[in-house]
Parts: C-alpha cells; sequence; structure tokens
C-alpha cells in the first residue's frame, strides 16, 4: 500500500527567516508520524541528498490507481480525483545549475491527453543557505511550442542556457522548499501571488509535495485575498501519484 502523504508540524515561514530567506489550502492529517515527530524533521541537507532528491523526483508519476480506486469506492463530486500525468527528467544544463530537471503536467488521460504549458517548467534545485532545505526554483522556456514534442528527451535539452529561459509566472511555479524526512522529502511553497488569467484577480497559489520511493503525492489551491478557493485538488484529500514505468501511461 502506497505510504501516505504527511502534514507539515512546524511552521515553514519562521524556519526560513533563520537563514533561507536570503536568497491557502487544508491538508488532512494521513500520518504514520505523530506531530511530535514531524517537529523536529527539519536536518542538515548535503550535496548527496540533492542527488538524492533529484533521483527520488526524476521519472513518471500517475494518479490511475488512485482514481481507480474513487471509482470502486463510488467517489463522487469534488472528492473524486481524476487522471493526473507528471514526469520529471534530470537534463545536463551546468550554464543553469548542478542540479536542474526539466517537469511536465497531463491531465485527462489517453488518447486526449491535455499537456498543460503553465506546468512545463525548469526546475534548479539547490541548497538554501541555511543549510536546512533543498529549494526548487521554476522558469520556463522563451518559445515552448516546439519543445512540447520533446518534452521527455533529456538529452534535447542538454545544454540549456539561461537565455533560453524566462521568468514562470503561473500558479504551478512557485518556488518550493523541501525538507528531509525519513526515505523522502517534504515539500512546501513559498508565499506566491500570480494574476489568474482565466478568473482576472490575483491567486494566492499553495503547494504542498511530498515525494516518496514509490510515489509523489500532491496538494493544491490557489485562493482570493478573502480566502475564497478558485482551485484546488478534491477536498480532503491530496493525489496520490505512484511511480510508473515512464512512457506506459499511454497503454491504461
Amino acid at each position: 500500500m502506497a505510504k501516505l502523504f504527511k502534514l507539515y508540524a512546524f511552521n515553514l515561514s519562521a524556519m526560513l527567516l533563520v537563514g533561507a530567506c536570503s536568497n491557502p489550502g487544508h491538508m488532512e492529517q494521513r500520518s504514520r508520524y505523530s506531530t511530535e515527530d514531524l517537529q523536529h524533521v527539519a536536518r542538515s541537507v548535503t550535496d548527496s541528498d540533492v542527488r538524492r532528491f533529484v533521483n527520488l523526483m526524476s521519472g513518471e508519476f500517475d494518479s490511475f490507481q488512485q482514481m481507480q480506486a474513487d471509482e470502486a469506492a463510488g467517489v463522487e463530486g469534488d472528492k473524486k480525483h481524476s487522471r493526473v500525468n507528471r514526469y520529471f527528467m534530470k537534463i545536463d544544463a551546468p550554464k543553469i545549475g548542478d542540479a536542474v530537471l526539466v517537469g511536465s503536467t497531463r491531465y485527462g488521460g489517453p488518447p486526449n491527453w491535455y499537456f498543460d504549458k503553465t506546468e512545463f517548467l525548469v526546475w534548479t534545485v539547490y541548497v538554501t543557505e541555511n543549510g536546512q532545505h533543498l529549494k526548487m526554483s521554476p522558469r520556463k522556456f522563451k518559445d515552448i511550442e516546439p519543445k512540447i514534442s520533446i518534452a521527455k528527451n533529456a538529452d534535447a535539452f542538454s545544454g540549456v542556457l539561461p537565455a533560453e529561459l524566462e521568468k514562470a509566472t503561473s500558479g504551478a511555479a512557485c518556488d518550493i522548499i523541501w525538507t528531509k524526512d525519513g526515505d523522502g522529502f517534504l515539500g512546501e511553497s513559498l508565499p506566491c501571488k500570480v494574476l489568474s488569467t482565466t478568473q482576472g484577480v490575483e491567486l494566492n497559489w499553495s503547494w504542498k509535495y511530498q515525494v516518496l520511493p514509490d510515489a509523489l503525492w500532491v496538494e493544491f489551491s490557489g485562493a482570493t485575498e478573502e480566502g475564497k478557493i478558485l482551485f484546488s485538488t478534491p477536498k480532503g484529500s491530496p493525489y496520490r501519484l505512484d511511480e510508473i514505468q515512464v512512457g506506459s501511461a499511454d497503454a491504461f
């Protein structure tokens, strides 16, 4: 059974003020650890942790099994999970950083996948100045269209230059702080306010992640200044994206 998604039990903002600063959505607690355990989750990270994190994130993750479980259980409405497929690959881009990932997201399922251009991002991973966290910062390609067809070809992005990228401004383009936790990492976005082109208002975006050897858990929300949530994962539960064989998502 897939390991369950866990809450942060510490105040991330306060921790970042210690050193990482230099450089709204509710989550149900489904932890195999106690709150006290999670209060002591922050530990110093090293270059080997960066490599381990990149290895865990590299691959293809899909919500198919969670979606099937919802259907079997008769889950309906805003609690039901849909089909989501996320792919991350490490690329060799020394001009950008030592640890660089290209991430893409598709929705809907075969044969009519929807490729989300706003989540087609280049992520740089590095250790924060206080040495207790990893930070994952996104940029986007200036010319996206020609790259969609090669989105899973790491060699095609080898040697990408900073001049080919620009600031990413979508709701998915929030800096993420990651903390070591057992055999995986917990991630949470820094404050992230982005203008919604579909809603015409600025939204405060919140992203929470957990990456484990067998799955990527994701929860997000986009809320107005008044706290009204306009976009979010299904109520009461994050997405569980199980790691699958790369390239197999079109077969089921």
